[in-house]
């Protein structure tokens, strides 16, 4: 791979997949959608928001792996988009367990989420690879990409890619410490 950073983040894509499927993938539509209080999420929320996030990604990474992007102007000449990609990488990390407000566009269903909300994020995760996959056609720490949630914040394409795949590290760490909650359904 020309981008070998790119070898070990997509094994974490497929140790985070084997992980959702081993601790979620029995669960009842009663434990996937329980949660503590009203303003916590729920296991399926967890899930729902990696499937949201990740996916506005998608139309970018698509037209990285064909060859059709190009950076735009301001993701050229930004002099912001280091400091924006480190903030993210340390906002996101899996170890993290102080609250953070998601942006609009990747805010998970308020209401609950039905039974195939795990199904859903496995396939989701196989979309997730293999567009990850299509990204080493480019120099990633080269090219910079505009946020989905805000086009006037932009980052290196590595680090979007880091943050991605971090940030289901930390939702996965939550949505298992809700089944450590006490009245958490046992099934």
């Amino acid at each position: 791979m020309k981008n070998a950073y790119l070898v070990p983040l997509l094994d974490q894509v497929d140790k985070s997949t084997a992980r959702a499927k081993d601790e979620f993938g029995h669960l009842s539509p009663a434990q996937l959608n329980w949660k503590r209080n009203p303003e916590s999420w729920s296991i399926g929320q967890c899930l729902d928001h990696l499937i949201t996030s990740n996916s506005t990604y998608f139309p970018q990474f698509r037209a990285i792996g064909d060859g059709s992007a190009s950076q735009g102007f301001w993701a050229k000449v930004s002099p912001f988009s280091g400091f924006f990609g480190n903030m993210l990488l340390k906002g996101t990390g899996p170890d993290l367990k102080q609250k953070m407000k998601s942006p609009k566009p990747f805010a998970p269903t308020q209401g609950n989420v039905d039974a195939g909300i795990v199904s859903r994020f496995l396939a989701h995760q196989a979309e997730l690879k293999q567009l990850l996959a299509g990204l080493d056609r480019i120099d990633n720490a080269g090219f910079k990409i505009p946020s989905p949630a805000a086009g006037i914040i932009t980052y290196r394409l590595d680090a979007a890619v880091q943050i991605i795949v971090q940030h289901e590290v930390r939702h996965l760490n939550q949505a298992k410490r809700v089944m450590e909650e006490p009245g958490f359904p046992k099934g």
